[in-house]
């Protein structure tokens, strides 16, 4: 007579026990690491907000003059420079708003 662990019922236990903390647990702590994450790190980028705006504007204008000024022109750096800056100027126009 086979033991429980040699028959189908026995393997299929073994390996029911193995995947429910994979398909449950270890996504249900994954989800709240990670947002306890994006909270520390929203906090953090709360008190340095300040030190981005200037730093992505003088990164940007480093690509246009690069750009336009060294002639580094590759076949999508226009295209990639503009958006850029479109999203850039998205991105920071409602909050430079709230200050006036």
């Amino acid at each position: 007579m086979p033991s429980l662990r040699e028959s189908p019922a026995g393997q299929s236990a073994a390996a029911a026990l193995f995947a429910v903390p994979w398909c449950c647990a270890v996504p249900a702590a994954l989800s709240i690491a990670s947002l306890a994450g994006a909270a520390a790190a929203r906090l953090w980028l709360a008190r340095v907000v300040w030190l981005l705006l200037p730093l992505s504007a003088a990164l940007l204008a480093r690509a246009f003059w690069l750009l336009y000024v060294r002639g580094h022109d590759a076949p999508w750096a226009r295209r990639v420079t503009w958006a850029s800056a479109a999203i850039a100027i998205a991105l920071w126009t409602p909050r430079l708003a709230s200050l006036l």
